[in-house]
């Protein structure tokens, strides 16, 4: 019992001074009940404060009630009113915050807003959101510049005496709860080539989706062009509506299935082992991007017949590792330049995640089409479990399709940071954090999280800018498991020694400025056809065509299809390009190759994602450029005449290259 303001209540919770938290059920019928929580002196000593006491469910109805004063510290008549103050700087301080997630359409889902915005509105909580992902809880917060000595004592009159009378603050929520099911609007059958899944990751991303035709045909892997009669896109194959990223300027891309390129479904995360397969040949050969696959650990999920037993992924080296400074992404992208066997074997069947956006190729294969990852815009390997677990991770929130597109597909993450759970290993009973390195571009900087440790996994954040400025993160997190005796699946038990001796669990260790090496020159073109462009010719992908034509010019025909290139492309500057009424910036024609500097470590939790994220697709100059130059490289080495080489028809002077049996 505590005496709150002259009246005696009961109080169920409480923070010291703070929090003091009462509970009633105002009333209840057959068909909802309704519970009063009611916050005396909430929280006000920090911008955020959570009260998991207090949880909504799918379909909660809510109402917000909120009064009194702060006393906000400082000098002077500083007490100030916790809804509406007065004064100076109430445009940026002084406010009382409030987060309720799961409220779709509506800032107060997903991010902390003025608890003055809500007063007097109905809130309800989606009745699809699934509650195991958890969140689903109260948050109080409060700004202001300093919280020291902010609180409840010493009451004076406040700034303009607005807390003349009147009482310290509290929060009063009314939440009514469905007793019946809740009814929801009838939902649809899933067709074949719709995505399901049963769980979402800590973005609220699915994860590990299949296809319905799996889900119903026993888990085997649906034939999209059988079942869609060759077009993915009907709505009597799927309602999901998928988006189209492809070429259809003089690029080197066909396909008998009436997309030049990608049809793209959602971005989703997917578990698994990994196996590097190899780089593509860098432009104006091929696109420079790195292929990976993926075997999920859920059978077949997300695989269609041409995958086999794995997903393919695929990133452009020039958006990513040719850019990272990490010691062992650096260590893997030389490797894979000097001998591809040997950067196979450094990843080779180890546990993975990946999150990026997924989609068909419709351009790879002449029989069917495939399943992909592309592109990747996290990836988690654990690269090695021995004497200590380390997992190299690399986080974006951007990223092109490589040669078959024309888009940058930017995601926007509801609280722009990013998530990553990596699993305790079988028999694990105790995790510790040993170091945390992570390097970052120095003008778009990524922020990481503190690790934390969780039951069952550990769980890592990453805080990027919008995804105009094409940030990204990559490093390394080393781990300590303590494993109990018996046979496992993830390595053998660690040691108490290994590569650092010097750390020490929940130790932050940053590379020095001065171990920062310069950025990676420029690829230099191949001298012949490359192991990795044989391989892809053999499956006749496009980029190892477009290569394979390359190698049939003459030496002369050669150096002047480089020369154009180069003079041509290189020649591009940085600009912007007009999309949807308004200016939006773009990748530059070349890449730009940027120094990185250690990541900045953030000693706190990272927001709660409450509802998905979502993709942008714009135009792509830099892939623009590409094509462009590469089709009039390619005509002014064989002197603008239609001219075969190998699969690829020239039909220069026409606006369109074709491949033969295409």
């Amino acid at each position: 019992m505590a005496n709150l303001n002259g009246s005696l209540r009961c109080v169920v919770s409480s923070n010291g001074d703070f929090d003091l938290i009462t509970f009633v059920v105002e009333s209840k019928t057959k068909d909802a009940e309704t519970k009063r929580w009611r916050i005396d002196r909430p929280y006000v000593a920090r911008r955020l404060q959570p009260y998991r006491m207090i949880q909504f469910s799918p379909g909660d109805t809510i109402t917000v009630e909120a009064s009194g004063c702060v006393q906000t510290g400082g000098g002077g008549l500083t007490w100030k009113r916790y809804v509406d103050p007065s004064g100076e700087n109430i445009e940026k301080y002084y406010h009382g915050l409030i987060w309720i997630p799961g409220v779709p359409g509506q800032p107060v889902g997903s991010t902390p807003v003025r608890i003055s915005t809500v007063i007097g509105e109905t809130l309800r909580v989606d009745p699809k959101i699934d509650p195991s992902t958890g969140g689903l809880y109260l948050r109080l917060g409060y700004e202001d510049d300093n919280y020291d000595d902010n609180g409840y004592y010493d009451h004076d009159d406040g700034t303009e005496d607005q807390c003349k009378g009147v009482a310290d603050a509290h929060v009063a929520l009314n939440i009514t709860h469905s007793v019946r099911p809740i009814s929801l609007p009838p939902t649809l059958t899933p067709l074949s080539m719709d995505l399901e899944w049963k769980n979402t990751d800590a973005n609220w991303l699915p994860l590990n989706p299949t296809w319905f035709w799996a889900d119903t045909h026993k888990n085997q892997p649906p034939d999209p062009i059988y079942l869609c009669s060759r077009d993915v896109l009907s709505p009597q194959c799927t309602r999901q509506s998928p988006t189209v990223d492809e070429w259809n300027g003089p690029a080197y891309c066909g396909s008998d299935y009436n997309i030049n390129g990608h049809a793209n479904w959602m971005t989703a995360t997917y578990e698994g082992s990994i196996q590097f397969e190899d780089h593509d040949p860098p432009s104006p050969f091929g696109d420079n991007d790195y292929n990976w696959q993926l075997t999920p650990s859920v059978k077949n999920a997300g695989l269609t017949s041409q995958n086999g037993t794995s997903l393919k992924l695929e990133f452009d080296s020039d958006e990513t590792i040719d850019n990272f400074q990490d010691a062992w992404w650096q260590e893997f992208h030389d490797t894979v330049d000097n001998n591809l066997e040997a950067a196979m074997q450094m990843v080779e069947n180890r546990r993975a995640i990946v999150s990026g956006l997924v989609g068909l190729d419709m351009v790879h294969h002449s029989d069917s089409v495939s399943a992909e990852i592309h592109p990747v815009y996290a990836m988690a390997v654990e690269t090695s479990t021995s004497p200590f677990a380390s997992w190299a991770i690399f986080v974006r929130n951007f990223g092109d399709e490589g040669m078959c597109s024309s888009q940058d597909h930017l995601l926007d993450l509801a609280t722009g940071s990013y998530t990553l759970r990596l699993p305790w290993p079988k028999g694990a009973f105790n995790v510790r954090v040993l170091s945390t390195t992570f390097m970052t571009g120095s003008e778009n900087p990524v922020s990481v999280y503190q690790p934390v440790v969780l039951p069952g996994y550990v769980e890592i954040s990453f805080q990027l800018p919008a995804p105009e400025d094409h940030a990204h993160a990559d490093g390394e997190l080393l781990l300590a498991y303590d494993i109990s005796a018996g046979p496992q699946n993830s390595g053998s038990q660690p040691s108490q020694s290994g590569p650092c001796p010097s750390c020490s669990p929940g130790t932050v260790k940053l590379p020095q400025q001065g171990q920062l090496q310069p950025p990676p020159s420029p690829i230099a073109v191949p001298p012949s056809l490359s192991a990795a462009a044989e391989q892809h010719n053999r499956s006749g992908e496009p980029e190892a065509q477009v290569f394979r034509a390359y190698t049939l010019l003459t030496p002369a025909q050669q150096q002047t299809l480089k020369a154009y290139f180069d003079s041509h492309v290189t020649s591009q500057k940085p600009m912007a390009i007009q999309h949807t009424e308004t200016a939006v910036p773009v990748k530059p024609a070349v890449p730009v190759k940027r120094a990185e500097v250690p990541a900045r470590i953030l000693r706190m939790r990272a927001p709660v994602a409450t509802v998905p994220p979502k993709v942008r697709h714009i135009p792509d100059l830099r892939l623009a450029n590409r094509a462009k130059y590469r089709f009039l490289a390619f005509c002014a080495a064989v002197g603008d005449k239609p001219t075969k080489l190998g699969d690829i028809q020239l039909n220069c002077g026409s606006t369109r290259v074709t491949q033969s049996g295409r």
